[in-house]
Protein backbone atom coordinates (compact mmCIF):
# COMPACT_ATOMS: atom_id res chain seq x y z
CA UNK A 1 0.00 0.00 0.00
CA UNK A 2 1.40 3.61 -0.82
CA UNK A 3 0.84 6.51 -0.24
CA UNK A 4 0.71 8.70 -3.16
CA UNK A 5 1.92 12.69 -3.77
CA UNK A 6 2.77 12.58 -7.26
CA UNK A 7 2.88 9.41 -9.72
CA UNK A 8 6.11 9.76 -10.06
CA UNK A 9 7.72 10.26 -5.99
CA UNK A 10 5.76 8.28 -3.01
CA UNK A 11 5.84 5.86 -0.14
CA UNK A 12 5.06 2.77 0.49
CA UNK A 13 4.84 0.33 3.52
CA UNK A 14 7.89 -1.59 4.66
CA UNK A 15 7.43 -5.26 3.69
CA UNK A 16 4.65 -6.85 5.69
CA UNK A 17 3.61 -3.70 7.47
CA UNK A 18 0.36 -2.17 7.47
CA UNK A 19 1.77 0.70 8.65
CA UNK A 20 4.37 3.62 8.75
CA UNK A 21 4.97 4.09 12.36
CA UNK A 22 6.29 0.42 13.63
CA UNK A 23 6.40 -0.35 17.31
CA UNK A 24 4.38 1.02 20.32
CA UNK A 25 5.39 4.58 20.68
CA UNK A 26 5.30 5.14 24.71
CA UNK A 27 5.72 1.40 25.30
CA UNK A 28 8.74 0.55 23.86
CA UNK A 29 11.18 1.64 20.54
CA UNK A 30 9.11 2.99 17.82
CA UNK A 31 10.30 4.46 14.54
CA UNK A 32 9.10 5.68 11.08
CA UNK A 33 10.00 3.28 8.02
CA UNK A 34 9.06 2.48 4.77
CA UNK A 35 10.44 2.86 1.23
CA UNK A 36 10.56 5.61 -1.15
CA UNK A 37 10.14 5.29 -4.63
CA UNK A 38 10.73 7.18 -7.75
CA UNK A 39 9.05 6.13 -11.21
CA UNK A 40 9.87 8.51 -13.90
CA UNK A 41 9.38 7.39 -17.95
CA UNK A 42 12.15 6.55 -20.02
CA UNK A 43 11.16 9.69 -21.86
CA UNK A 44 11.64 12.05 -19.66
CA UNK A 45 13.60 10.30 -16.68
CA UNK A 46 15.11 12.49 -13.23
CA UNK A 47 18.68 14.04 -13.38
CA UNK A 48 19.57 14.37 -9.80
CA UNK A 49 22.71 14.87 -7.58
CA UNK A 50 21.45 14.15 -4.24
CA UNK A 51 18.30 13.21 -2.29
CA UNK A 52 17.16 14.12 1.16
CA UNK A 53 14.59 13.10 3.37
CA UNK A 54 13.77 15.09 6.34
CA UNK A 55 10.98 13.58 9.48
CA UNK A 56 9.76 16.46 10.52
CA UNK A 57 7.15 17.36 13.54
CA UNK A 58 5.34 20.67 13.52
CA UNK A 59 2.57 22.40 15.75
CA UNK A 60 0.19 24.39 14.37
CA UNK A 61 -2.19 26.89 15.79
CA UNK A 62 -5.46 29.43 14.25
CA UNK A 63 -6.41 31.94 15.86
CA UNK A 64 -8.91 34.66 14.72
CA UNK A 65 -9.29 38.81 16.13
CA UNK A 66 -12.43 40.54 16.71
CA UNK A 67 -12.77 44.05 15.94
CA UNK A 68 -15.44 45.64 17.52
CA UNK A 69 -18.53 47.34 15.25
CA UNK A 70 -21.66 48.88 15.72
CA UNK A 71 -23.56 45.69 16.03
CA UNK A 72 -20.67 43.69 18.48
CA UNK A 73 -17.59 42.49 17.45
CA UNK A 74 -16.88 41.24 13.24
CA UNK A 75 -14.18 38.99 12.43
CA UNK A 76 -11.36 40.97 11.46
CA UNK A 77 -7.91 39.12 10.73
CA UNK A 78 -7.05 34.94 11.00
CA UNK A 79 -3.66 34.45 12.06
CA UNK A 80 -1.50 31.74 12.08
CA UNK A 81 1.65 30.13 13.63
CA UNK A 82 3.66 27.11 12.86
CA UNK A 83 6.44 25.62 15.36
CA UNK A 84 8.80 22.87 14.34
CA UNK A 85 9.19 20.80 17.34
CA UNK A 86 11.13 17.81 15.47
CA UNK A 87 13.29 17.62 12.69
CA UNK A 88 15.63 14.85 11.35
CA UNK A 89 17.38 15.55 8.30
CA UNK A 90 19.70 12.57 6.23
CA UNK A 91 20.38 12.08 2.65
CA UNK A 92 19.51 8.70 1.28
CA UNK A 93 20.92 9.16 -1.58
CA UNK A 94 23.61 10.75 -3.68
CA UNK A 95 24.92 10.86 -7.36
CA UNK A 96 28.47 8.71 -7.53
CA UNK A 97 31.86 10.91 -7.73
CA UNK A 98 34.91 9.82 -10.13
CA UNK A 99 37.97 10.77 -8.69
CA UNK A 100 38.42 13.48 -10.71
CA UNK A 101 35.21 14.95 -10.15
CA UNK A 102 36.17 16.79 -6.86
CA UNK A 103 34.17 20.53 -6.78
CA UNK A 104 31.74 19.30 -9.48
CA UNK A 105 28.47 18.49 -9.00
CA UNK A 106 27.71 15.03 -10.01
CA UNK A 107 24.41 14.00 -11.46
CA UNK A 108 22.93 10.69 -12.40
CA UNK A 109 19.60 9.87 -14.79
CA UNK A 110 17.36 8.36 -12.19
CA UNK A 111 14.33 6.13 -13.86
CA UNK A 112 13.38 3.88 -11.52
CA UNK A 113 14.65 3.17 -7.58
CA UNK A 114 13.24 1.90 -4.45
CA UNK A 115 15.19 3.39 -1.22
CA UNK A 116 14.19 1.73 2.47
CA UNK A 117 14.33 4.53 5.11
CA UNK A 118 13.78 4.42 8.76
CA UNK A 119 13.43 7.70 11.37
CA UNK A 120 13.72 6.53 15.33
CA UNK A 121 10.81 8.19 17.36
CA UNK A 122 11.68 10.14 20.78
CA UNK A 123 10.17 8.49 23.28
CA UNK A 124 8.58 11.92 24.50
CA UNK A 125 6.88 12.47 21.30
CA UNK A 126 3.11 14.05 21.11
CA UNK A 127 0.70 12.06 18.76
CA UNK A 128 -0.98 14.05 16.19
CA UNK A 129 -4.05 15.68 17.00
CA UNK A 130 -6.16 18.13 15.49
CA UNK A 131 -8.51 20.16 18.19
CA UNK A 132 -11.13 22.90 16.51
CA UNK A 133 -12.58 25.35 18.26
CA UNK A 134 -15.09 28.11 16.83
CA UNK A 135 -12.72 31.04 16.53
CA UNK A 136 -9.68 28.57 15.61
CA UNK A 137 -8.20 25.80 15.84
CA UNK A 138 -4.45 23.67 16.94
CA UNK A 139 -3.01 20.84 15.75
CA UNK A 140 0.15 18.16 15.83
CA UNK A 141 0.85 16.50 12.32
CA UNK A 142 4.27 14.47 11.36
CA UNK A 143 5.58 14.56 7.04
CA UNK A 144 8.21 12.70 5.75
CA UNK A 145 9.45 15.57 3.31
CA UNK A 146 11.40 14.17 0.06
CA UNK A 147 14.11 16.98 -1.23
CA UNK A 148 15.30 16.03 -4.89
CA UNK A 149 18.23 18.10 -6.03
CA UNK A 150 18.23 18.29 -9.40
CA UNK A 151 19.38 19.97 -12.61
CA UNK A 152 17.61 23.06 -13.14
CA UNK A 153 15.84 24.18 -16.37
CA UNK A 154 14.61 27.96 -16.82
CA UNK A 155 12.98 26.95 -20.26
CA UNK A 156 10.64 24.37 -18.40
CA UNK A 157 10.72 26.48 -14.75
CA UNK A 158 12.03 23.92 -12.87
CA UNK A 159 13.75 24.83 -9.89
CA UNK A 160 16.92 23.06 -8.29
CA UNK A 161 15.02 21.52 -6.04
CA UNK A 162 11.53 19.57 -6.42
CA UNK A 163 9.96 19.22 -2.48
CA UNK A 164 6.85 16.69 -1.97
CA UNK A 165 5.81 16.23 1.48
CA UNK A 166 3.86 12.93 3.14
CA UNK A 167 1.67 13.34 6.25
CA UNK A 168 2.35 10.25 8.50
CA UNK A 169 -0.15 9.78 11.54
CA UNK A 170 0.94 9.20 14.64
CA UNK A 171 -0.01 7.22 17.42
CA UNK A 172 1.00 7.30 20.80
CA UNK A 173 0.40 3.90 23.04
CA UNK A 174 1.29 5.23 26.89
CA UNK A 175 2.12 8.40 28.48
CA UNK A 176 4.48 11.32 27.84
CA UNK A 177 6.98 10.81 30.28
CA UNK A 178 7.94 13.93 32.10
CA UNK A 179 8.80 14.67 35.49
CA UNK A 180 6.33 17.02 37.19
CA UNK A 181 5.77 18.75 40.73
CA UNK A 182 3.26 17.68 43.40
CA UNK A 183 0.58 20.34 44.52
CA UNK A 184 -0.06 21.16 47.82
CA UNK A 185 -2.70 23.56 49.20
CA UNK A 186 -3.51 23.78 52.79
CA UNK A 187 -5.12 26.48 54.89
CA UNK A 188 -2.46 28.33 56.85
CA UNK A 189 -5.53 29.94 59.18
CA UNK A 190 -7.89 28.48 61.15
CA UNK A 191 -11.31 29.72 59.34
CA UNK A 192 -14.63 28.72 61.07
CA UNK A 193 -12.43 25.81 63.76
CA UNK A 194 -11.98 23.78 60.04
CA UNK A 195 -8.58 23.59 58.46
CA UNK A 196 -7.96 21.00 55.23
CA UNK A 197 -5.07 19.69 53.32
CA UNK A 198 -5.40 18.57 49.64
CA UNK A 199 -2.85 17.21 47.24
CA UNK A 200 -1.99 16.39 43.94
CA UNK A 201 0.36 14.01 42.57
CA UNK A 202 1.53 16.11 39.59
CA UNK A 203 0.17 19.65 37.61
CA UNK A 204 -0.16 18.22 33.97
CA UNK A 205 -2.60 15.70 33.02
CA UNK A 206 -3.59 14.19 29.57
CA UNK A 207 -6.76 13.81 28.47
CA UNK A 208 -8.55 10.55 29.17
CA UNK A 209 -6.37 9.95 32.50
CA UNK A 210 -8.19 9.81 35.93
CA UNK A 211 -6.90 12.56 38.41
CA UNK A 212 -7.01 11.41 42.02
CA UNK A 213 -7.44 14.22 44.49
CA UNK A 214 -7.02 13.07 48.41
CA UNK A 215 -9.00 15.18 50.39
CA UNK A 216 -7.59 15.78 54.30
CA UNK A 217 -10.60 18.06 56.47
CA UNK A 218 -9.19 18.89 60.21
CA UNK A 219 -11.48 19.98 62.39
CA UNK A 220 -9.75 21.82 65.23
CA UNK A 221 -13.22 22.76 67.39
CA UNK A 222 -15.26 19.87 68.65
CA UNK A 223 -18.43 21.98 68.12
CA UNK A 224 -18.17 21.85 64.47
CA UNK A 225 -20.11 19.97 62.26
CA UNK A 226 -19.68 19.35 58.78
CA UNK A 227 -22.44 19.10 56.55
CA UNK A 228 -20.90 18.78 53.13
CA UNK A 229 -17.73 19.25 51.12
CA UNK A 230 -17.69 20.34 47.57
CA UNK A 231 -14.69 20.07 45.01
CA UNK A 232 -14.81 21.66 41.89
CA UNK A 233 -12.41 21.13 39.17
CA UNK A 234 -11.58 24.14 36.49
CA UNK A 235 -9.88 23.18 33.34
CA UNK A 236 -7.17 25.35 31.80
CA UNK A 237 -6.88 24.86 27.99
CA UNK A 238 -3.28 26.43 27.05
CA UNK A 239 -2.00 26.60 23.29
CA UNK A 240 1.37 27.33 22.53
CA UNK A 241 3.40 28.67 19.81
CA UNK A 242 7.18 28.08 20.82
CA UNK A 243 6.95 29.99 24.35
CA UNK A 244 4.15 32.21 23.81
CA UNK A 245 0.79 31.13 25.14
CA UNK A 246 -2.10 32.18 23.09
Amino acid sequence: MSSNDSDKVSLSFSPRQNSFQQGLLGLESSKVAGILKLNYPSSKPLVAKRIELVFSGKEEILWTEYQPSGRGYTASVVHSEQHEFTRYPFDIWEAKRNDGDKGKDNYEIIKNLELPFSFKLENNLPLSTTIKYDDGSTRIYYRVVVVIHRKSNLLKLQGKKKVIKFTIPITRYGKIPYKSDMILWNSEKEKYGVGYDIKIEREIFTRGETINVPIKIIIRNSRVKIKKVSVGLKQHTESRQKNLLL
